[in-house]
């Protein structure tokens, strides 16, 4: 009998020596995929984090802009003679005006809650609806030619830009379309 227990204990031995080698394989697949889901989670995380404050930054410019313009135009149209174009100046006004009131509506803070999207679509709707009954496609917003940089700014005086006059009061302002309200 101990010749059959010795005859089969190098067998078994070999077999777990074997199913070890195997299970090893197994276990090295387990930690790397292990490994990978932690790591790819943890950069996930900080590139949605860069990717979400690019978007929000590009956003806030994108209303600010929609704001400060639709600021500027009641003031300009504010100050304009009732005699011209007063149905357009009314109505362009009161698009202005909704548009203002969107503007200010929109979240300030980082809010789940907010759906955000068909408010920024109904500001840019009705800052294409202004600028369509004002004459004034210039305006249309663009990320890359509405933000002011110093190279394209200039320093003081007035210039035509797409036969619009633009003065510049200093260095340090925004350029601001001068609207012809002569229809």
């Amino acid at each position: 009998m101990s010749n059959i227990t010795t005859a089969e204990t190098p067998t078994a031995d070999l077999t777990t020596a074997m199913d070890s080698l195997l299970h090893l394989e197994t276990m090295l697949e387990q930690s790397g995929y292990d490994d990978g889901l932690r790591d790819g989670l943890a950069l996930g995380l900080e590139e949605g984090r860069d990717l979400g404050q690019r978007i929000a930054i590009k956003t806030a410019r994108e209303v600010g802009y929609y704001l400060g313009v639709c600021q500027e135009l009641l003031e300009s149209l504010a100050s304009q003679p009732e005699a011209v174009g007063v149905v357009v100046h009314s109505r362009a006004a009161k698009v202005l005006e909704s548009t203002k009131t969107l503007c200010e509506l929109f979240p300030h803070t980082n809010d789940h809650a907010a759906d955000i999207v068909p408010l920024l679509e109904k500001i840019r709707g009705k800052f294409t609806l202004a600028t369509v009954l004002l004459k004034m496609p210039q305006l249309k917003f663009n990320l890359e030619t509405n933000v002011p940089t110093e190279t394209n700014l200039p320093t003081s005086g007035t210039q035509e830009v797409n036969g619009t006059q633009v003065s510049h009061d200093d260095a340090n302002s925004q350029p601001t379309p001068k609207p012809d309200f002569s229809f």
